[in-house]
């Protein structure tokens, strides 16, 4: 039943449910009486018709003081603004149809007053259309009736549409926000959940981009809170389990939108700690690998550069003004010229190139000129860097492997063989 549905009732016999509109008309044309009775759910009993439509409206802006004309005013033979503007509020408050006054009314102020009311209050006729919003929302419920009188005491007010679109979304861009955040913490089942989500954007007065808008920040900053109470810290990497992902990706599935809609801080965050757990916690996947292992199970492998950090002897030529930047790998570019010194700098050099792969019990090098590997347990730590890996050892210096993507999945897997070679 819709939120403005009234029960009549005459001579103890209920005669039929109308909206507030149909009754409004009903009586004007004699069909229903001011002695028959109504009732909606929540009243405790019937009242009579009479009590519904009072003659004289309570507006929610009080009727303005009458000033004096100015020495402009006077000269332009009118009176003051606000004995236009008091007169206007006199045919709000005595309309017969919610919020309307008719053109003839408004042109005939004007020839009384000398005052255009649409054209020179047109702060004060925003002023009371923000205090009828306010009104409406002061029992947390706005009604289809309430709708039709704010659209009319709009068009009553001259005002333009783009005028319409900023007022209503600083008075009701709070109401949905809130709206919003009360249907997401009800314990409601998700389709009722998203039926509500949708009724809310459709009942309420919003320029779609400006519903859009708010909705977007609300439900993203609610998927976020619930990634945040769902990931595992690992070290410094956030794991999100498949059971903790799917209420999320099932919402935005039935709300019709995608992660990436509600941010793409949040969609790639959520990809990262979900592909994190397949990782750390996941089953291992086979790959197939280009060295002969035998029975030995090979889970990562690809094309990489070997590098080594080594510490070299440089002539630079030094003068005037220098800066220095650090790149990748604590290696250091200067600029500027120099005069001419000897300068010790660390620098990350390619040895070789090769296949790099992680079976399950060892890290394998296969280059053209260097062959190596290391069991799990000679690891002591990781570094990810942006396009490779750094693996310290207990003995026998770093090894740096560098390859085109796949940094921190590669660095993840090697962490999880390692812990497990280790029992961690």
């Amino acid at each position: 039943m819709a939120a403005d549905s009234l029960h009549i009732a005459r001579a103890g016999q209920e005669i039929g449910t109308y909206n507030l509109t149909q009754v409004t008309a009903m009586l004007a044309n004699g069909q229903l009486l001011p002695t028959d009775f109504y009732w909606r759910p929540g009243m405790a009993d019937w009242k009579p018709l009479a009590s519904l439509t009072p003659s004289s409206r309570q507006l929610p802006f009080p009727r303005p003081t009458i000033e004096k004309p100015n020495l402009l005013d006077t000269m332009l033979s009118r009176q003051h603004r606000t004995e236009g503007l008091a007169l206007f509020w006199d045919l709000l408050a005595s309309s017969p149809a919610e919020c309307i006054v008719s053109e003839a009314a408004l042109q005939e102020i004007e020839a009384k007053t000398g005052v255009n009311v649409r054209s020179r209050c047109q702060d004060e006729l925003k002023a009371w259309y923000k205090a009828a919003i306010a009104d409406y929302l002061s029992d947390q419920q706005f009604t289809p009736q309430e709708r039709i009188n704010l659209d009319n005491l709009a068009q009553t007010f001259g005002f333009k549409a783009e005028d319409v679109q900023a007022l209503n979304k600083e008075g009701f861009g709070f109401y949905f926000q809130s709206g919003l955040q009360t249907v997401l913490n009800r314990q409601a089942a998700l389709p009722d959940k998203v039926k509500q989500i949708q009724a809310l954007m459709h009942d309420l007065p919003l320029a779609p981009l400006d519903a859009a808008s708010i909705r977007q920040d609300v439900l993203g900053d609610y998927f976020m809170n619930q990634l945040e109470q769902g990931v595992q810290k690992i070290g410094d990497d956030e794991i999100l389990s498949p059971e903790k992902a799917a209420p999320i990706h099932r919402f935005t599935e039935a709300l019709g939108s995608s992660l990436e809609s509600f941010g793409p801080d949040l969609a790639k965050r959520m990809t990262r700690a979900e592909s994190a757990w397949q990782l750390y916690c996941g089953p291992l996947t086979e790959v197939s690998c280009p060295l002969e292992l035998g029975r030995e199970k090979c889970y990562w492998t690809c094309q990489v550069d070997l590098v080594e950090n080594r510490r070299v002897i440089v002539r630079r030529n030094y003068g005037g003004f220098s800066a220095s930047t650090k790149s990748f790998f604590g290696v250091r570019y200067r600029m500027g010229s120099f005069d001419v010194q000897r300068i010790t700098e660390d620098q990350m050099t390619k040895i070789d190139h090769g296949t790099a792969v992680f079976t399950e019990g060892r890290v394998l090098f296969n280059g053209a000129y260097k062959n190596f590997n290391f069991k799990y347990s000679k690891v002591v730590d990781i570094t990810e860097w942006n396009n490779g890996i750094q693996i310290s050892r207990d003995s026998g210096g770093d090894v740096y492997f560098i390859f085109p993507e796949g940094s921190h999945q590669a660095t993840l897997l090697l962490r999880r063989l390692v812990h497990q070679a280790k029992g961690t």
